[in-house]
């Protein structure tokens, strides 16, 4: 998913603030597990119904912008909204009341309706399923996309927040992708819209979509939460436009010039102890191929972290060093090698067990016509250790003359060790046209990746060392870069009172802030992801970016966080990731709101640009707060989360639900990974309004649809 958001204003009339009654700070889990027994029937609102006209580039949505039928004159009545059901009290408000004033309307071409929170709840919901079934001949071109849009915003600066949530379904009804589109969250704005734009493929066995428009109170009476020309369209996916010749971010040679890089083709041991003929290679010693999640060999798990299959390679039985070697012909390039304008390149996949001196070494040498070398590129060695798979990439110019490329895979066991466990796979090679290295140098290393992994430096602020009692001090952060005033606070500094608040996000003794005295600041941090490029370049990798996000009590103060997208020029490309804003805080200092967001890498990238962007609204301080912050790149491949299973134990049990509820009343912590696949209702929080889903799913009544 690619998500763009411009924020679009204009002046804005301000209206009474709403009297609020007193909340009750923790609801009991006795009433709370009577409300389930109440949700545990079938939801009646998420019902289906038909666009007006089902074709490509056309609104599919019926009602979009709240003007068929009534409005509310005051936002107080709750009316039904044709062609979107839900529970709560979901309602249709007027332009030039005292919610939102008629230029916004104006300026958006918003008609005299559109879509509120409404009085008395804590949570409202409306959606509609669209059936795109006429659309199937396209759709199974596997060339269609769908692009998701609309119009949000919440009262003066309100922490009420809404967002929009998309799903796609196959003719049973049942979700065919892991990611759901989720435009948002978007807090008070002072009434002025801001824009949400989200794109998604479409896989060939989408039936049905899903839009679900999502209020949240969190002061007040009233869900103050606004939504306006929501927009579902289903289009051509472009071509993509061809890379220029300068640019290396495909290869313009044979996409893999050597045979067998990734032990697919041939037999198995699956003990690693039997020697078996591999194709394309030339061994010694005991080197052979083994299976992921065999004996020593790392887990099929380990293995789709680096985009392996089946097999791999290793070194086999016993304590002697073994190896394999293969020797490419690349005489076809050769009038193109002498121009000093090719770079060569080789992608492998390397890990070692144990945690001694057992090491898995790759070794490239550039080769004349008669078998001299030219040029040898010989990088560090993986050593052992028990982390599975890493990723790597090397990069060295052609020297005029080669007409081979010789690659040797070494593996070197522990003295006295029963099997030799270094492992190897996709270990590939290219020829890309020549460009600066990162590095300025001659030869380039990028550095390993393995997917999953937070690849932030200083994620949470705990590196840095924000003194205990001051919190306009600006302190330097290891790994980043600020602007303005940007720093890190000490979490249990007097008058935060934000003890309790980090023990439930399990935020250390830090966290980032935006500072004093400027209006904006920024923190930011790139990564280089060059080892990951040929998957990237395949459009096989989706990015994922989530932290915990914090203002301070009602203030209007805000922050976010998006990863931008860059070449090898670090020039932008694509349309950035984010995550936020987050405005407001708890009645009393900070409430983090976990929030996360998916979006595919686009093909060139080579690296990731992190950005905290802090901004004030009033005051001096800039009360925009960040904790807890990951970006981890994921092969599209990614297995879902099993929704409902809380504790990540592999099963949906009643125990899941207990985690839920305490962690709902404030008597728990969850980690963000927990709050994640809490969140079976896809609406960007875990709350009381999953446990009914994750009841349903534990005794097997459907539960997402």
């Amino acid at each position: 998913m690619n998500l763009l958001i411009r924020s679009m204003r204009s002046t804005g009339v301000p209206r009474a603030r709403r009297p609020a009654p007193p909340r009750p700070l923790r609801a009991s889990l006795s009433l709370l597990a009577s409300l389930l027994l109440t949700f545990l029937c079938a939801a009646p609102w998420l019902t289906a119904h038909a666009a007006p006209i089902i074709a490509l580039d056309h609104q599919l949505l019926v009602n979009p912008g709240a003007e068929d039928g009534a409005a509310s004159v005051d936002g107080k009545e709750v009316v039904p909204i044709p062609g979107w059901s839900g529970p709560g009290n979901f309602t249709v408000d007027l332009y030039g009341g005292i919610s939102i004033p008629l230029p916004e309307s104006g300026r958006i071409g918003g008609g005299n309706h559109f879509f509120s929170g409404g009085p008395n709840n804590a949570y409202s919901t409306v959606s509609q399923r669209v059936d795109v079934g006429p659309l199937a001949a396209d759709i199974q071109t596997g060339q269609v996309t769908v692009i998701l849009s609309g119009f949000m915003t919440a009262y003066k600066r309100e922490s009420d927040y809404g967002t929009i949530v998309m799903g796609q379904r196959d003719a049973s009804g049942g979700a065919v992708l892991t990611n759901y589109v989720t435009l948002g969250p978007q807090e008070g704005n002072y009434g002025e819209w801001v824009y949400y734009r989200a794109t998604q493929a479409v896989p060939k066995t989408t039936r049905y979509i899903d839009v679900q428009i999502n209020a949240h109170r969190l002061l007040g009476v009233f869900n103050d939460a606004y939504f306006d020309n929501l927009s579902l369209v289903l289009t051509k996916t472009l071509p993509r436009a061809p890379t220029p010749v300068a640019d290396p971010t495909r290869a313009f040679r044979p996409n893999i010039l050597n045979p067998n890089p990734n032990a697919e083709d041939g037999p198995v041991s699956p003990s690693g102890n039997d020697i078996v003929a591999i194709p394309g290679w030339t061994t010694t010693g005991a080197f052979t191929v083994t299976a992921y999640g065999g004996p020593s060999a790392p887990t099929v798990a380990q293995g789709a972290a680096v985009a392996g299959q089946n097999a791999l390679f290793t070194g086999g039985a016993g304590d002697k060093p073994s190896s394999a070697t293969q020797t490419v012909d690349l005489s076809a390039f050769a009038a193109e090698a002498d121009t000093d304008k090719l770079d060569i390149r080789l992608y492998c996949a390397l890990g070692a067990a144990g945690e001694g001196s057992q090491s898995a070494r790759v070794l490239l040498e550039e080769l004349d016509a008669n078998d001299q070398v030219l040029l040898t590129l010989d990088p560090p060695s993986q050593l052992g250790s028990s982390n599975g798979m890493t990723a790597y990439l090397w990069e060295a110019p052609v020297v005029k003359g080669m007409r081979k490329a010789r690659i040797t895979l070494l593996a070197t066991p522990e003295p006295g060790a029963a099997h030799n466990d270094a492992f190897f796979d996709n270990v590939q090679l290219r020829l890309i046209d020549t460009i600066p290295l990162p590095n300025g140098g001659s030869t380039y290393y990028a550095p390993p990746l393995t997917y999953g992994a937070n690849l932030l430096t200083d994620p949470g602020a705990e590196d840095a060392t924000p003194q205990f009692d001051t919190y306009g001090n600006v302190v330097p952060i290891p790994g980043w870069a600020t602007t303005g005033n940007f720093s890190a606070v000490h979490a249990y500094s007097p008058g935060f009172g934000s003890s309790p608040e980090m023990e439930r996000i399990g935020g250390g003794q830090a966290f980032f802030s935006g500072g004093n005295s400027a209006p904006i600041s920024t923190a930011s941090q790139t990564v280089d992801v060059n080892s990951l490029s040929q998957a990237i370049d395949e459009g096989g990798v989706n990015a994922h970016l989530e932290g915990q996000l914090s203002g301070w009590i009602t203030q209007g103060d805000y922050g976010r966080v998006l990863a931008r997208f860059l070449d090898y020029t670090s020039t932008p490309i694509g349309e950035p990731l984010f995550i936020g804003p987050v405005a407001g805080g708890a009645p009393n200092g900070l409430k983090f709101r976990f929030v996360q967001n998916d979006a595919a890498v686009p093909p060139g990238t080579r690296f990731i640009e992190t950005l905290m962007v802090a901004r004030r609204t009033n005051g001096v301080y800039i009360d925009a707060n960040f904790d807890n912050l990951s970006l981890s790149l994921h092969p599209v491949t990614t297995p879902a989360l099993l929704y409902g299973d809380v504790d990540g134990d592999g099963s949906v049990a009643v125990a899941d639900v207990i985690l839920l509820l305490r962690y709902a009343v404030h008597l728990g912590p969850l980690t963000a990974e927990q709050v994640a696949r809490a969140d079976i209702n896809h609406d960007g929080v875990a709350s009381f309004l999953d446990a009914p889903l994750i009841l349903r799913r534990l005794v097997g009544l459907p539960w997402n649809n």
